[in-house]
């Protein structure tokens, strides 16, 4: 009785050795700075696997879905594909009312990568990565300095340790990402750019795996050729058209990545949630620089981590909602999805109290995956998830059909039971309902844990009276 994540993932964990090299894969470079990601909308496929894992209330769902918006347009069939992921009336009425095409990726000619015109900027040689450091702690604004690398390049390539060091001295995401776009201009584009050469619109890092060079996509341009394709952060690249990158530095996979404006480029990828190998076509395009992510956003974290749990990888999904929680631990969702992953993931009871109560804390729920009894006895029941917040609780199945919710101020009871399903660890909230006849009843509702784990239930009856 029960579904939980196998703990052994289908990806091994990828030891690094050293610092990973960046470099992101431009041709022409469009206008503005890069900056912090805008809200990434949710393409079909990570929608759906938002909807299957059950671990977010439809409430939260479509929250989400009116924040961050849809790639996609709801067709007769896609309709249908999401009606038979079982998704309820809301979801799908969000998804309708909530389409934001992707921005239109054009060519452009700017005089600088991020297509501004630095001011005042004095000659001179390329920066060093020291001169930069050195200006931005003598008070140097980062907005300054960044008119500095725009005019002048800079003579280094950067690194998740230069790119730390800039960092703790003032910079910003904008001045890195200009930082990134010299380097690559300075070092790694071929000089027939101007000839009809293109890209795709992603970021890529190598790192030593098993003493082996191995490529992986570190971010992709919001509305490039690779995002569309749906390359996403944390995929290997094992193959391009047909030709093996590995032992190949990041500048070489990058060459073969770009070509004739309009052409295709095959892809083979090993996928970061799943350990899958794919093959996307990509179409190269001129690629502009507007609202590249310097890192992975809040929301590219936590997609990634419901991807992994779908593909029963727990472990890379607790890894990635950590860096989502240092990202921004003011949020709710990292901390709601790490509790359902540390409990169903690595049985971990205690460590997934602390990431419930973090997620309750700041507006969000703990969820439990439970059953509810529908006959009696548990003689007939319904699988679900069960999620608790500051406002009450509420319970959704699995397949829609069946949904519970009882405001904080209703409820008059939270208890382990005694003889209805004790063998499963039930336990029931009793709720005060309005009759609509001037005189309210109470009514039992019962529920077992899916590990059938009475310590799971203690837990659940804890945090509904702690709050």
């Amino acid at each position: 009785m029960g579904r939980e994540l196998r703990e052994k993932s289908r990806v091994r964990h990828i030891r690094v050795i050293g610092a990973a090299v960046t470099i992101v894969i431009f041709t022409t470079l469009g206008s503005g700075a890069a900056q912090a990601q805008a809200k990434n909308p949710y393409d079909k496929e990570r929608m759906l696997k938002v909807v299957r894992l059950n671990a977010l209330s439809t409430k939260e769902i479509v929250q989400a879905i009116q924040r961050r918006g849809v790639s996609f347009q709801m067709t007769p069939d896609v309709d249908a594909e999401f009606r038979a992921a079982n998704a309820p009336a809301e979801i799908i009425e969000a998804l309708r009312a909530n389409y934001r095409p992707a921005p239109t990726v054009a060519p452009s000619s700017p005089p600088t990568p991020s297509g501004r015109t630095p001011t005042n900027v004095p000659g001179g040689p390329p920066l060093g990565r020291s001169e930069i450091i050195t200006l931005l702690q003598s008070g140097v604004s980062a907005a300054r300095v960044e008119q500095f690398v725009e005019a002048r390049g800079v003579n280094f390539e950067l690194n998740q340790e230069i790119t730390r060091e800039i960092m703790s001295a003032g910079g910003t995401r904008s001045l890195v990402g200009a930082i990134s776009e010299r380097s690559v201009t300075a070092s790694s584009q071929p000089n027939d750019s101007a000839a009809g050469y293109s890209g795709i619109g992603a970021s890529i890092e190598e790192r030593l795996v098993n003493g082996e060079v191995n490529t992986f996509v570190m971010a992709t341009g919001e509305g490039s050729p690779a995002a569309r394709a749906g390359l996403r952060r944390g995929d290997r690249i094992l193959e391009i058209d047909g030709q093996t990158v590995r032992g190949k530095r990041a500048t070489e996979v990058a060459n073969l990545v770009r070509g004739p404006h309009g052409s295709q480029v095959n892809l083979t990828v090993q996928r970061a949630g799943t350990g899958r190998t794919e093959t996307l076509k990509i179409r190269r395009a001129a690629v502009t620089q507007a609202a590249f992510p310097v890192g992975p956003d809040y929301d590219n974290l936590t997609d990634q981590a419901m991807a992994a749990m779908q593909a029963n990888n727990p472990s890379y999904a607790i890894s990635t909602l950590r860096e989502a929680v240092r990202m921004d631990p003011s949020r709710p969702t990292a901390y709601q999805l790490l509790g359902y992953a540390q409990l169903y993931g690595n049985h971990d009871i205690s460590a997934a109290e602390t990431s419930m109560r973090a997620a309750i804390e700041r507006g969000g729920s703990a969820v439990f995956y439970t059953y509810h009894d529908d006959g009696g006895f548990f003689s007939s029941y319904c699988q679900g998830s069960f999620f608790i917040n500051k406002s009450g609780v509420s319970y959704k199945a699995s397949n829609s059909n069946h949904t519970f919710e009882a405001d904080k101020s209703k409820i008059q009871e939270v208890k382990l039971n005694s003889l209805m399903g004790a063998v499963f660890g039930a336990f029931h909230v009793k709720v005060l309902l309005d009759s609509g006849q001037g005189k309210d009843k109470s009514r039992n509702f019962n529920f077992a844990p899916a590990t059938k784990s009475r310590a799971e239930s203690n837990l659940i009856i804890n945090l509904i009276q702690s709050y």
